[in-house]
């Protein structure tokens, strides 16, 4: 049994029975979207801006659109559900991404967090701790922090 859900849970992980190079791309797509919607589900409330924020950076970083960007959020979506930590997925991303992408993540992860208009703590906690998990510098974390902070007239930080 455990050993079955071991191979289920590789088998999410890396975007299915495919092989070349979708199967390569869907095998980042799938942790990084997984973080972001962890990420939206931090503060317990998952606001349709979320929703829609989500859809925004899985088209702008992974150019998914139409029945493959709704393919790509259900496997992720379960690939989140199944998910015992968020090692499994930042293990994968750290080994798979150079240092600027890495921050790119960051990026997104507080792009995510201000959707709903505010930052709450345990947002702000999850970006922290991934970024940790990623090897991203504390003065990076803050520099991307502050720049989508910049971004967005009227957040309301932390709780």
């Amino acid at each position: 049994m455990l050993n079955w859900f071991k191979r289920r849970m590789r088998n999410v992980l890396e975007g299915g029975e495919q092989s070349g190079p979708r199967a390569e791309e869907a095998s980042i797509e799938i942790p990084v979207l997984a973080l972001l919607i962890e990420m939206s589900r931090a503060d317990q409330d998952v606001d349709g801006r979320e929703v829609e924020q989500l859809k925004s950076l899985a088209t702008s970083h992974f150019h998914l659109q139409g029945a493959r960007l709704q393919e790509v959020l259900s496997a992720a979506e379960r690939a989140a559900d199944e998910a015992v930590s968020l090692f499994q997925f930042t293990r994968k991303l750290d080994r798979a991404f150079d240092a600027p992408e890495k921050v790119r993540i960051v990026e997104m992860l507080w792009r995510m967090a201000a959707a709903d208009g505010r930052i709450d703590k345990h947002e702000e906690y999850l970006v922290r701790k991934i970024a940790d998990l990623l090897h991203v510098s504390h003065s990076q974390f803050m520099r991307v922090k502050h720049r989508v902070l910049a971004e967005c007239d009227g957040l309301q930080a932390g709780d």
